[in-house]
């Protein structure tokens, strides 16, 4: 037995120790001999024969199909224009930080009143803290997202700008949009519950102002 262990020990000594040579166990070495061909793959699947699209491809054509979509719904209107087509003025001015010269975008083709009642606000209400607050926060005070209790506007104060700014969000500031995803009457709910009730209110910390001072 005291053979057999001499005979594993290496040749080598470095500072008094020495090291056996044992051989790797086999699901090792198998497991590395294919992490090594999934790599060879991946690198001429994706880079050489372009099958594949890397992040940056499926960025623009997520951000194609959301300009699609915007262009159909309000009708051939102004929808989103990506940062890369150059050809978007106020995408242009707010990526820019000309929030205040930016010109307020056209509103869809449905416009939708006012509502006050009470079940309405609570549906807003509820809508908001579910889909809203993670960027504009609970009580509105704004975080990722703008104040929305103050009278700064980017995109404008009336019903008609909240829906359609809801509607085809704000992709260059990470804002969705919410029209796939909320009915017009939810969108009509919390357009409602921003201007009846957080507009006005004070929230435990209020980011600063952004946009233009409303007068109403």
């Amino acid at each position: 037995m005291a053979k057999q262990i001499l005979d594993e020990l290496m040749d080598h000594d470095y500072d008094g120790i020495q090291e056996y040579d044992n051989d790797l166990p086999p699901w090792w070495k198998n497991l590395f001999l294919l992490t090594v061909i999934f790599g060879l793959v991946y690198i001429f699947y994706y880079h050489f024969f372009g099958a594949g699209n890397l992040q940056e491809a499926e960025y623009l054509a997520m951000v194609n199909k959301t300009e699609a979509a915007t262009e159909m719904t309000s009708g051939g209107g102004i929808g989103y224009k990506s940062p890369y087509s150059g050809d978007n003025v106020t995408q242009r001015k707010a990526n820019t930080g000309d929030l205040a010269s930016a010109p307020t975008p056209e509103p869809v083709a449905q416009t939708f009143a006012l509502l006050t009642d009470e079940a309405s606000r609570r549906a807003g209400k509820e809508i908001w803290i579910t889909n809203c607050s993670v960027c504009h926060l609970v009580d509105g005070g704004g975080m990722i997202g703008p104040n929305m209790t103050d009278n700064y506007w980017i995109h404008g104060n009336k019903m008609a700008d909240l829906i359609n700014t809801i509607n085809v969000g704000v992709l260059t500031k990470g804002m969705t949009p919410w029209k796939e995803i909320l009915s017009d009457e939810q969108i009509q709910q919390v357009s409602s519950y921003i201007l009846s009730d957080l507009v006005g209110s004070t929230p435990a910390v209020a980011k600063g102002p952004q946009g233009t001072k409303s007068e109403e």
